[in-house]
């Protein structure tokens, strides 16, 4: 194969392969940005759907992501939290309720963090 082709074109690499046709117009593409960006939490298999019945073209996940990708966005996961316990449950409403009768000013002083971890 290699000698076949060094003989018929000069050069024994192979040449690129064909580039394949979008699946998607310019405007379908920008129509698919504003959709994403209006429905960020959206799944890929939801908006593969929704490509599906607003183009009315067959369109794959792996197409999705790619048209997800070439639009400028990357995919995240939501961080896993932990559910409160039962028992937080009952220290917080002890905590508020023996907090009841505090001032404006006394409850200003009171530093919240919200459980994140920083340095001062």
């Amino acid at each position: 194969m290699i000698i076949k082709r060094l003989s018929t074109t000069g050069n024994s690499r192979t040449g690129k392969a064909p580039i394949r046709k979008l699946t998607l117009t310019d405007r379908e593409v920008s129509l698919f940005r504003q959709h994403i960006r209006k429905n960020r939490h959206m799944a890929v298999a939801d908006l593969a759907t929704w490509a599906r019945q607003s183009f009315g073209k067959t369109f794959s996940e792996a197409s999705t992501r790619r048209y997800i990708k070439r639009c400028g966005y990357a995919f995240y996961k939501a961080r896993r939290k932990p559910f409160l316990t039962s028992s937080n449950k009952r220290q917080r409403v002890a905590w508020a309720k023996s907090h009841l009768s505090w001032t404006p000013s006394q409850c200003k002083k009171v530093l919240r963090t919200d459980e994140s971890i920083f340095e001062v």
